[in-house]
């Protein structure tokens, strides 16, 4: 059997002599059993990596080796595809390597079974080339393959241990495969994935290395520009892909964690930790494990969930990296948050994030709980989703809940049905159940205060944004550049009808710029979704602001108020009188557009 592999490098001489031995010195070609071609694609580089790469191409024939400017990994590698005439091929970037027996497992498998593709156990390295961690995979189906889901909702796709018969490149674009800049791998799945089926090696072959030079991470620190640049050609995930998504994610989850589970249950296992060193499990410092369905620096909840846990830090003297912050797409140590901002969902959350995501959270919270770690339970938390509040862990460390008793009267049908008559009955549920099972809650406002029992109240402090601002604020409105600053959410509680209505009544006298969900008015300078700094330098140029018709205590009001903004509110929902008797804040009629409209001008003085 014949085996091409391909590396596509550019300025790699710390990690290719490892990755080119791993190749070279296979088992099956050293013992004459198995040939081999192996393509190396330099980019023109400039430190010593041909240098290294010409010094072994004496020792090992089997090397084709081509210096040529090209535009990217992908660029690299399909010019590399042209060269190949083996019968299995893959590919191995630099610092990654094959394990000795890799080709002798792959010649078994393609020699004796009908099967095109395949792909190994998850194997991590450490910059060492220790093996720290091993994951077993469950199941990659095809469908969910073409809809981008390993990766995004379940792990990725090792590349480095995935091989396959070349003639799966004759439906590959290779025009667009070699523009893409990261993502290139996914596509290649998302091909084969047409005619073919994953199947999963129980071997080890390759491995996936965790060092500075990796092009995602040395740029991002997360994978978001990866997934962003897949849009270009996954399919949309559709219900049928959802219910799959769920059934594979706890044995998904069982095959990360197994071995975790293992190491709790023996004292005596050694691993490998944070502090890149290998210990007993006494040294290591207790983890503690937040799910957060959203940390992103853009809106509200995620905002909240940032001030919480840096609060949850300063109160209980945690070290940053105890910190572990997590959901379905991401999981990182608290000190990389920072890096989080998805530009790209502009606002919205799609199904998955929004309902399955808290769901999944409980049970993987659960997981941790068992293993003996802290968990806590971010955001997400309205006070109508008892089944939250019922099902985790006990002694979960609960964020800010939220909610309100109120809604806007222009919601109809099933949405105003729930908050009329199902949420006075969800919030008497939650109710017992936060008396029974939570102590010391937090509550994003005080909205909710007069549906609580006394006991609630009693182990609860409310307005849990107050404590990051100065209220007090006085700052003078001259020379403030915009007369208003809306934030846009086109949820139905949010009164989104309203918020336009108002708009379009006031962009005829007042200067309007918006943030959040873009309205396309013209007229109206709309910034979108951007950073919550960027917002506060918005606030401090502009005059007043009309916020939302639910809930007098948001963020965004208090990011308003605290920058010299004065809102306008709706007269009857919860507020401080304080705001009003210091002209901060402006009472308006929000069943009337009209009579509202009138109220403004006169207050604002035009």
């Amino acid at each position: 059997m014949k085996f091409s592999i391909i590396t596509s490098c550019y300025n790699a001489e710390e990690y290719i002599y490892e990755t080119i031995l791993s190749v070279c010195e296979q088992s099956e070609i050293v013992n004459g059993k198995s040939e081999l071609e192996y393509i190396i694609i330099d980019g023109n580089s400039t430190d010593n990596t041909n240098k290294i790469i010409n010094q072994l191409k004496i020792k090992f024939p089997q090397i084709k080796h081509i210096i040529e400017k090209d535009q990217g990994l992908y660029d690299g590698l399909s010019k590399g595809f042209q060269f190949v005439t083996g019968d299995v091929m893959g590919y191995l970037n630099a610092g990654d390597f094959l394990n000795k027996s890799a080709f002798s497992v792959l010649k078994s498998i393609f020699s004796d079974n009908e099967v095109n593709w395949v792909t190994g156990l998850k194997i991590i390295y450490n910059q060492k080339s220790e093996v720290t961690n091993i994951q077993i995979p469950y199941n990659y189906r095809s469908n969910l393959i073409r809809c981008g889901v390993y990766g995004k909702f379940l792990p990725f796709i090792q590349q480095e241990s995935t091989f396959w018969r070349p003639n799966l490149l004759n439906d590959l674009d290779v025009e667009f495969f070699k523009n893409l800049q990261r993502s290139g791998d996914m596509y290649l799945w998302y091909t084969f994935a047409k005619k073919n089926k994953l199947y999963i090696v129980n071997s080890y072959l390759s491995g996936f290395k965790y060092h500075d030079n990796q092009l995602t991470f040395r740029e991002t620190g997360s994978t978001d520009v990866y997934l962003k640049e897949a849009k270009k050609f996954i399919n949309k995930v559709k219900l049928k892909d959802i219910f799959y998504i769920i059934v594979d994610s706890i044995p998904w989850l069982l095959g990360r964690n197994i071995s975790s589970a293992f190491r709790v249950l023996n004292p005596s296992f050694i691993d490998y930790f944070d502090n890149n060193k290998w210990q007993k499990k006494n040294k290591k410092l207790p983890k503690i494990y937040c799910w957060a369905s959203d940390f992103d620096h853009t809106n509200g909840e995620g905002i909240t969930a940032n001030l919480f846990i840096k609060r949850l830090i300063k109160k209980n003297n945690f070290e940053e990296d105890q910190i572990i912050v997590l959901n379905l797409k991401k999981k990182l140590t608290y000190d990389k948050i920072y890096l989080v901002n998805n530009k790209d969902r502009k606002g919205k959350l799609n199904f998955i994030e929004k309902y399955l995501d808290p769901m999944y959270g409980i049970f993987y919270l659960w997981y941790k709980y068992l293993l003996g770690h802290k968990v806590v339970f971010v955001n997400f938390l309205p006070l109508w989703n008892f089944i939250i509040f019922l099902l985790l862990p006990p002694n979960t460390i609960l964020g800010p809940i939220t909610g309100t008793t109120s809604y806007d009267n222009n919601v109809k049908g099933t949405e105003r049905f729930f908050r009329k008559y199902l949420m006075p009955i969800q919030f008497s549920i939650s109710n017992i159940i936060l008396h029974f099972r939570y102590r010391n809650l937090n509550f994003n406002t005080s909205n909710l205060k007069s549906i609580l029992s006394k006991r609630v109240i009693n182990k609860s402090k409310f307005n849990f944004v107050y404590n990051f601002y100065d209220l007090n604020s006085n700052q003078i409105h001259l020379d403030r550049k915009y007369d208003f600053i809306f934030y846009v959410r086109s949820y139905p509680s949010k009164g989104i009808d309203q918020t336009v209505e108002f708009i379009k009544s006031l962009k005829k006298d007042y200067k309007i710029i918006t943030v959040g969900e873009k309205l396309d008015i013209k007229g109206v300078e709309e910034f979108g979704l951007i950073s919550r700094d960027k917002v506060l330098e918005l606030c401090k140029k502009t005059k007043f602001s009309i916020i939302s018709s639910e809930n007098f205590y948001s963020l965004f009001s208090f990011d308003c108020i605290s920058n010299g903004v004065k809102v306008f509110f709706n007269e009857k929902i919860r507020h401080d009188k304080i705001f009003v008797e210091d002209q901060k804040a402006f009472p308006i009629d929000f069943s009337s557009v009209e009579n509202a409209i009138k109220d403004i001008k006169q207050n604002t003085k035009i």
